[in-house]
């Protein structure tokens, strides 16, 4: 199943809170997979975005976002598919972190991932900065 995409980044002229660029995702009648980024801390009516874009920064800057699974059950092989990260500059590194498998991969290297699902919900960080995160 195809979930359309959602987009994280910075622009010169977004703000850390909800303004022009951050846009809310539509909900959807079924119990379909879906990802958005939770931004409850705006209010009910943001809570699912499908972009957030942040200022610029110097050291590094964190992206939260929610998978909700296939209610297939537990163990459910699910993908995420990252492009365009040849657009984030490179003296950023660019990591996803699979919060429930306290898991980390490094995007530039593999921009695929695969898991098995555990819940219903499954929670990520996309981390890009001046950080390295060793294995």
């Amino acid at each position: 199943m195809y979930i359309y995409p959602k987009y994280f980044g910075i622009s010169e002229n977004a703000n850390n809170n909800l303004d022009k660029y951050d846009f809310r995702k539509p909900r959807t009648i079924s119990e379909t997979p879906n990802i958005y980024f939770d931004h409850s801390d705006w209010g009910d009516e943001y809570k699912y975005m499908a972009m957030d874009i942040r200022p610029p920064f110097d050291e590094s800057q964190t992206w939260e976002f929610v998978c909700t699974n296939d209610p297939v059950g537990r163990n459910a092989i699910s993908s995420l598919q990252f492009t365009d990260i040849n657009s984030i500059p490179s003296r950023f590194n660019v990591y996803l972190f699979d919060v429930d498998k306290n898991k980390y991969i490094d995007l530039r290297d593999d921009s695929i991932y695969n898991y098995a699902t555990v819940n219903n919900i499954s929670k990520f960080n996309i981390i890009v900065g001046k950080i390295k995160l060793y294995r």
